[in-house]
């Protein structure tokens, strides 16, 4: 029997902070995910950085980005072989940068712009200086994630959140950028773009569509995506990422327990017609935050696990689905997939309109067996080799830049 799980895709919905190290791995049939010895349950973990929560603790949440000795986990850069730099990105160093742009030296810069900027300190595909570079890299000071590592119902100033306490700077940004074109008129310019306000895109039309500026942007939407320039990019990953319990990817899929699920907030009409539309209390679970129905158990005893939007277009549950043990379903009229330039998000899973939810088990039900291991054997290579962590993010990104 088929399974589907519906994750929760809120932006303020609580997620957990993320893993430390990354982790490499050549087979799920012989191979598990990395787990820290101090780890708690996925529950805990998801507690320990909830700042709205009673077991909030900072030195917790803090152990899945920080190692003891105070560097960052998530930037340490995946054993990188055989690298072809057809292009080289030159990345502006954050100390050097604010002496020429001295306007940006007391601008906000969260811990994921941080975990960002370390990790593409390491790419083989670095240039020496702007003259031998195809691409410059800002420093990301738009890269402002509020709710990464510790839900914080988006404070982008929360203490966890924050690499260095400033004004979140945008428009000055923005400035700063179009003097950059002005001077390296030939030169492409990346833009590693993460707003943290409702509406995802802040800036004008112009701005989005302007030729020489490549946004790699987490919520990237079809209205102002454009395809062979932009990057579509995933949200931060999370500890279920790298600590997927072993034998998830190795069950047979007829073995999973439930043929649907989800559990999150049932407060958008869209959420609301998928529960009346699949909820059953049986095999097919659509359940409301509250309910008595367990996260983890629905996410790894699915055969399916769909996508959903909340509030907001973007998911941080996407890393999830994918390293799921399950087939990753993504219901979405306006989302561009992650990676998507990439690795085709229907390599690896389903890609589902909102308005054909009424025809979802129908389609689900007329995949066979061979491509259903066909999907989810793609979904465990892309989970490790994109989504498992953050610094794998940054590598597949200049990866897709320079060669």
């Amino acid at each position: 029997m088929i399974a589907v799980s519906f994750l929760s895709l809120c932006c303020v919905a609580q997620f957990e902070a993320v893993n430390l190290l990354s982790n490499s791995y050549t087979s799920h049939k012989t191979k598990r995910m990395w787990q820290p010895a101090w780890a708690a349950s996925a529950s805990n973990q998801w507690a320990q950085c909830n700042e709205s929560s009673s077991e909030f603790n900072v030195e917790g949440c803090k152990r899945y980005v920080w190692t003891d000795k105070g560097n960052i986990g998530l930037a340490q850069s995946p054993n990188i072989k055989n690298s072809t730099c057809s292009h080289k990105v030159f990345r502006y160093q954050l100390g050097d940068f604010e002496k020429e742009f001295p306007s940006l030296a007391k601008c906000h810069i969260s811990t994921y712009g941080h975990v960002i900027d370390v990790a593409a300190s390491a790419d083989p595909c670095l240039a020496s200086d702007t003259s031998s570079a195809d691409i410059l890299m800002v420093p990301p000071y738009l890269a402002e994630e509020c709710n990464w590592p510790s839900y914080n119902f988006g404070n982008c100033h929360a203490k966890l959140n924050t690499f260095r306490p400033g004004k979140v700077c945008r428009k000055e940004v923005l400035d700063v950028v179009t003097q950059l074109q002005s001077r390296h008129s030939t030169k492409k310019i990346l833009l590693v773009d993460q707003n943290p306000f409702w509406v995802p895109y802040d800036f004008d039309n112009e701005t989005y569509h302007r030729e020489g500026l490549i946004f790699a942007k987490v919520n990237s939407l079809l209205q102002y995506y454009r395809k062979g320039t932009d990057i579509s990019m995933p949200p931060p990953a999370t500890p279920r990422c790298s600590t997927v319990p072993k034998d998830t990817f190795q069950k047979p899929l007829s073995s999973k327990k439930y043929y649907l699920s989800f559990k999150g907030q049932m407060h958008t009409p869209f959420r609301k017609s998928v529960r009346q539309l699949l909820h059953d209390g049986k095999d097919r679970v659509v359940a409301e935050s509250s309910e008595p129905w367990d996260f983890d158990e629905l996410l790894y005893s699915s055969k399916f696990v769909l996508i959903l939007r909340g509030d907001v277009e973007f998911s941080y549950r996407f890393n999830e689905a994918v390293c799921s043990g399950g087939i990753p379903v993504l219901v979405t009229d306006k989302w561009v997939p992650p990676f998507n330039e990439l690795v085709p998000f229907e390599s690896y899973g389903v890609l589902v309109q909102e308005g054909q939810v009424r025809e979802l088990l129908q389609k689900l039900k007329s995949l066979n067996d061979t491509k259903l291991e066909q999907l989810r054997s793609k979904a465990f290579s892309v989970c490790n080799d994109l989504f498992s962590d953050t610094s794998k993010t940054v590598h597949a990104l200049f990866q897709h830049l320079t060669t």
